[in-house]
């Protein structure tokens, strides 16, 4: 473990101090403790620490992503973020900050360690993998301007613009010398008053400049900044007020003659390591070499073979990229492929040399491969991505930049570089898949909302309707057949709050191996004689928080599906484990975290999938049954129960083969719930205390307020939370309940219930809910034991529940 130094933003002081007293434990310095973003912006600027400790919510004005936004713009440091509340959006809006970690409070020590050790190692290798990258980029781009500019000046200019964007120095100088040794001045643009004080100097205060001392000895030269300084020239003090902390100088030098120097100014004292002095004497070779050959156009020649020379020097370097460099004849042979191609496709590059480059190619891309390849000889330069084959057969992704290689003024074939981008392509794909399905979500619950509002005026009336008729009414059964189209419509809508992930959870710590055992019976006559059913529970699996009912509808949905994928027969396997996912599988599962789960594995012999139905198995409305035999909401029912209790689905399946479907369920870290005892429902009464009512739908407001006045209540309504407030405030004395709904626009119902509640302490309330758009909310009502109605809800389950919760509050049964 290496000595690291962590900056920790932390608004609650005893986390703070826990953390600060843990991680010395480890052998880590903690630069500081602060609480507010702004200060850990400042913080971060002025310690600049190895890793930074991030709370998501902190006090003030800047949360904790914000500053992270800013820490991570500004200073490049890694970020571990802290969290005791992490849903979806707040998830996908940290991913967008780059973070390093994303840890749940109470943070486990060894979590912490292994989080911070892992930050350290990434943010490491990413700065060494930006290093190569930069030093490429600068040797490509600088002898590019070689090839390309006739202008000296204007060549010196642009490499020095090259070096400062693309490796970050304050600002690069080049000083050319004429024959007679007076210099000219030629500087980027990376610092403006310090390349304005350098073109301001005479010349007798430029000859005592570390530049031109590189000039009159011919070598390298490294300074402290400090030591300009000490000169009391105009050029230390403007370096020094840029934040130069070392200046390189590296004479320009061709066949023993001194051309110029190449000037580096630095904002590190070790800014320059050896490999970064080897690239740039033989950049200011090439610049040499490059100024002569402008001031002698027979060097032409000569100044090729340089520049083939310093790409041979570079050669050693390209070859340990990760990064495969290719060259392929006009015929599209391979002629050279560097030594990285082994690590992705698995062949020595002695056994890829002399076979065309189609061979490696996926069958299903080589047309685009093709025309793609036609372009470049044609001149048109474009990357592409497609699929090669590897020696052992698997497949790989690639990204492949390309261009052509002239000589004599024709083509003669291509040089190009490929990347493995197999990984980002996999989580790309996911990405989109649950983006999509995300999309799908949002449109169906939002739908199912507003039918459940219809569908709610519509029980309501209909109830009413059916109370004041004599069954033997010639309209008795007509109202029935519509009750029955109600309570169709009504699952309807379960099943697309359900894929949306807005419908309301009973949310009990329960044995998953329980809930699964229960449903054998039902699932066995569901199923039929012709399919064997098996159950492999495991006892031991952890108990997990969850809404048994929607899980038992998970279980029907899949057993139901394996049953119509083998419809001459077969075998169904049931079973659950317990599973704990490390950090490798976390990552092929972007919506997966570290840590325990239960799991549900349901297994046919059935006829399978192919990967092309695997990738929309889960949308709404997809499915491969004839038309009318099912409504394609099965499966993205299931995703969406699963997603609602923090879990994911996978799988595996392919045709002729069978079906897995596992669904991870995250461990509860509680002892299951005793099961309440079933009592049988009362005949609903009426009363006369007032009740305060709060809907925001005017048609359900109106026939609440209908059936509660025709039972004797006295109501005071309200069309959002704050005039339930106020009404409140008005008839506070009086009111005997407050019947409020959930969701509700300006402020909801959880807030008019710590209204109430703050003079009213014993008042009884009951919740209503269509759907659970704020499952925050949703859940904070359950957790207090709360009466709940889950719209849509009959007249009689509205008397019951409001005469409930006012007799229980009197202490009657």
């Amino acid at each position: 473990m290496t000595s690291a130094r962590i900056l920790v933003v932390e608004d609650d002081a005893i986390v703070a101090a826990h953390l600060e007293r843990v991680l010395a434990q480890m052998g880590y310095e903690v630069t500081r403790l602060v609480a507010t973003g702004e200060d850990a912006v400042a913080a971060a600027g002025a310690d600049r620490p190895d890793v930074v400790l991030m709370d998501v919510r902190l006090r003030g004005e800047m949360d904790g992503i914000r500053a992270a936004e800013e820490i991570r713009a500004g200073y490049g440091l890694p970020i571990i973020y802290l969290t005791a509340y992490a849903d979806e959006p707040l998830i996908q809006k940290a991913k967008r900050t780059e973070p390093y970690g994303y840890l749940a409070k109470p943070v486990r020590d060894k979590e912490l360690h292994a989080s911070i050790e892992m930050a350290l190692y990434k943010h490491a290798t990413d700065r060494k993998l930006k290093h190569l990258s930069d030093v490429l980029r600068a040797v490509r781009d600088v002898n590019k301007l070689i090839t390309r500019e006739r202008d000296r000046f204007r060549m010196m200019a642009g490499a020095c613009r090259i070096l400062e964007h693309t490796r970050g120095y304050v600002l690069v100088v080049v000083n050319l010398v004429s024959e007679g040794g007076s210099p000219t001045v030629v500087v980027g643009e990376g610092a403006p008053e310090l390349a304005a004080a350098l073109l301001r100097m005479s010349a007798d205060d430029l000859m005592q400049t570390p530049c031109m001392r590189s000039i009159r000895q011919g070598k390298m030269e490294v300074c402290d900044c400090s030591e300009a300084v000490q000169t009391e020239s105009a050029w230390g003090r403007a370096a020094a007020a840029q934040g130069v902390c070392a200046i390189a100088s590296i004479p320009m030098r061709y066949e023993e003659k001194t051309y110029g120097a190449l000037c580096v100014y630095g904002d590190r004292q070790d800014a320059f390591g050896p490999g970064e002095m080897d690239l740039l004497e033989e950049l200011a070779d090439d610049l040499a070499f490059a100024v002569k050959g402008l001031a002698d156009q027979e060097a032409r020649l000569a100044a090729e073979l340089q520049l083939q020379a310093s790409e041979e020097r570079y050669r050693e370097l390209v070859e340990n990229l990760n990064e495969v460099i290719i060259s392929l004849d006009a015929d599209s042979r391979i002629a050279f492929v560097s030594p990285a191609a082994t690590a992705i496709l698995g062949y020595a590059p002695a056994e890829m040399v002399g076979r065309p480059y189609q061979d490696f190619i996926h069958a299903d891309d080589l047309s685009p491969v093709r025309a793609a390849f036609q372009d470049l000889l044609r001149g048109e330069l474009s990357p592409s991505e497609y699929r090669m084959i590897t020696k052992s057969g698997a497949v790989r992704w690639v990204r492949s930049s390309s261009r052509p290689v002239v000589e004599d003024g024709r083509i003669t074939g291509i040089q190009g570089l490929i990347s493995d981008i197999t990984e980002r392509t996999v989580l790309e794909t996911q990405l989109r898949r649950a983006q999509k399905l995300e999309a799908f979500g949002q449109l169906a619950g939002g739908v199912a909302h507003d039918f459940n509002n219809v569908l709610q005026t519509i029980v309501g009336y209909l109830s009413l309707a059916m109370r004041s008729l004599n069954p033997a009414h010639e309209s008795y059964d007509d109202l029935k057949e519509i009750e029955r189209a109600t309570e169709r419509a009504a699952a309807l809508t379960r099943q697309l709050l359900a894929f949306g992930r807005r419908q309301v959870l009973d949310l009990r710590v329960q044995n998953l191996s329980d809930v699964v055992a229960g449903m054998l019976k039902m699932m066995q006559r569901a199923l039929g004689e012709h399919i064997v059913l098996n159950l492999h529970a495991r006892p031991s699996t952890p108990t997990v928080r969850i809404d048994a009912g929607q899980i038992e509808q998970v279980l029907l949905n899949l057993a139901l599906n394996a049953r119509d994928a083998m419809p001459g027969g077969g075998q169904l396997d049931i079973g659950t484990d317990i599973i704990h996912l490390e950090r490798d599988h976390v990552a092929a599962h972007p919506e997966a975290t570290a840590g325990t789960y239960a799991v549900l594995r349901v297994s046919d012999t059935g006829s399978g999938m192919s990967e092309e139905v695997k990738a929309h198995v889960f949308e709404p409305f997809f499915t491969t049954k004839a038309e009318g035999t099912g409504s394609g909401l099965g499966l993205a029912m299931v995703h969406g129960i699963v997603k609602q209790h923090e879990g994911f689905c996978e799988i595996e399946s392919e045709p002729g083969r069978g079906t897995s479907v596992a669904i991870y369920l995250p461990e509860a870290a509680e002892p299951a719930s005793q099961e309440e005892a079933r009592i049988e429902v009362p005949k609903p009464a009426g009363g006369t205390e007032v009740i305060l009512m709060a809907e925001d739908e005017g048609a359900i407001r109106a026939l609440n307020a209908r059936i509660l006045s025709s039972a004797g209540y006295r109501v005071l309504q309200a069309a959002n939370g704050e005039e339930a407030m106020k009404v409140f405030d008005d008839h506070g004395g009086g009111v005997d309940l407050a019947l409020l709904d959930v969701v509700m626009p300006r402020a909801g119902g959880v807030a008019v219930l710590q209204h109430v509640r703050a003079h009213r302490p014993g008042l009884p309330v009951v919740f209503s809910s269509g759907y659970s758009d704020d499952v925050s909310q949703t859940r904070l009502v359950q957790e207090q034991g709360l009466a709940l109605l889950r719209k849509p809800f009959t007249p009689n389950e509205l008397l019951l529940a409001v005469r409930a919760a006012l007799d229980s509050a009197r202490g009657t049964s």
